[in-house]
């Protein structure tokens, strides 16, 4: 806190580097300095303010207590300059100060002429070029505090921060204790009960206590804000496993330290299934055919698609040694089967560790031969612990709901989000055409686009590289 420094007697100074402590000063401006006990210096204060400007004095204001003044009420206070409180206070302060200084140049303040005092406001807010000017009973709450301050322009600073009771609960301690006890007894615990209900059960304590109270003890039920503001006040792990249990809450709150970070691309390649939220029809028969499979493979450190498959095989291990074939290959097809694509696919080659989840096609024989033969290590996610592949997980949500979900066909995430639309008469995507729509997706859209985790495009990451 900033502290206004003066000469005055007990003051503390550090003079050439010497400490010295005013002991006395008189009207014909002699003083007297105190450097150690019983060793006294005699000067005067045109020397003191000399060194003062010329930098060799200065105010040894840490040994200073701070000085307390009696405020209006009675209690001691710190004097604080205007430049320690908030800018708020301070806009607010010079304001109230320009429109006193403005008013009383002119004459005294009465607010029992509401007319004239009217009048002097609007001419001062013009003056000041203040659009919303005070009410005439503002101002002379101003001037009433001015006056009994002694003409103090301290007076006019107004403590924001001081308004109303921040943090403080503004109920008796009984309605505090009710309303601890019901959320211990009701909130805290599996399948807890709601906001709502534990403001109807309080309501329902408050009727029965007040039977037997006088009126002017009646108990109040606290609002659903006043429990919410309340449980906001209790640890969020604790109030998580009381409602969800340990397990939950400690996946809830644990940190993302424990998951291994690739250093370099194709480090960590992800693969999942996803069933695409569309119909598709067949070719030649123009029928809907059913809603396809999507095994998708993807680097974790650049977001960028290794290789995909898609079909009605489900969650096979066809489709995930399908889907490792053309990631490993590299993706020289595209610009002769797809020429309206304007990028290209660069992401080709054997992976470090391909992670995957405990499905029954990932432990097949097959894949664990294609894993000893190509030499890549096979990554089991923990049981239950789906941050181990979040990128895959995030990237088949995102096409789903970026893509899918805007072409005829679709099923949409939710079935209440249909409304009466039909995704089979609607199909008129077949596997050909929707293999080409998700070509053009990834390459020239999804591999182009600012990637919120990485703070650029996945086609920007791989092309740095492992810098």
């Amino acid at each position: 806190m900033m502290q206004q420094a003066s000469f005055s007697v007990n003051k503390s100074l550090l003079w050439n580097d010497r400490k010295y402590v005013i002991c006395m000063m008189n009207d014909d401006g002699e003083v007297v300095l105190e450097s150690t006990p019983n060793n006294f210096t005699s000067t005067n204060m045109d020397s003191l303010l000399a060194a003062y400007c010329s930098g060799n004095l200065t105010f040894n204001l840490n040994a200073d207590p701070i000085v307390l003044e009696k405020n209006t009420k009675g209690k001691f206070v710190a004097r604080r300059t205007l430049s320690d409180f908030s800018p708020a206070t301070k806009k607010h302060s010079i304001r109230a100060s320009q429109y006193l200084n403005i008013l009383l140049d002119a004459a005294p303040i009465y607010i029992d002429r509401a007319g004239i005092i009217d009048e002097r406001i609007a001419a001062a807010a013009e003056e000041i070029g203040d659009e919303n000017p005070p009410h005439r009973t503002t101002v002379f709450r101003w001037y009433k505090k001015f006056v009994a301050s002694g003409n103090d322009k301290h007076s006019l600073i107004y403590q924001f921060e001081n308004r109303g009771g921040k943090g403080q609960r503004r109920c008796s301690k009984k309605e505090a204790a009710m309303e601890d006890q019901l959320i211990e007894d009701m909130y805290l615990k599996e399948r807890g009960s709601s906001l709502r209900e534990l403001n109807q059960q309080m309501e329902l304590d408050c009727r029965r206590n007040n039977q037997f109270l006088m009126p002017k003890n009646y108990l109040h039920p606290r609002s659903e804000s006043s429990f919410r503001r309340r449980i906001k006040q209790y640890d969020p792990f604790e109030v998580a496993a009381a409602r969800e249990g340990i397990e939950l809450a400690t996946r809830k709150f644990r940190s993302n330290g424990s998951v291994p970070i690739p250093r370099r691309r194709l480090e960590i390649v992800e693969i999942d299934h996803t069933p695409l939220d569309l119909f598709v029809i067949d070719e030649d028969r123009g029928i809907a055919l059913g809603r396809p499979t999507l095994t998708l493979a993807i680097c974790r450190k650049t977001k960028m698609p290794w290789g995909f498959y898609i079909g009605f095989d489900g969650c096979s291990a066809d489709a995930v040694l399908a889907c490792i074939e053309h990631g490993i290959k590299p993706k020289i097809y595209v610009k002769d089967d797809f020429p309206e694509i304007q990028g290209v696919w660069l992401v080709y080659g054997i992976p470090v560790e391909l992670r995957c989840d405990n499905g029954l096609e990932f432990h097949g024989e097959g894949l664990q031969n294609a894993a000893s033969d190509l030499a890549f290590e096979l990554a089991f996610c923990p049981r239950r612990e789906p941050n181990w592949k979040g990128s895959i997980e995030s990237h088949l949500k995102t096409l789903n709901y970026q893509l899918m979900h805007k072409l005829p066909g679709t099923t949409f995430a939710k079935f209440y989000k249909r409304k009466g639309y039909d995704p089979e008469k609607c199909a008129v995507i077949d596997l050909n055409k929707l293999n080409r729509i998700i070509h053009t997706w990834l390459i020239d859209i999804y591999m182009s686009d600012l990637h919120r985790g990485l703070g650029c495009s996945p086609r920007q990451a791989w092309d740095r590289g492992d810098k």
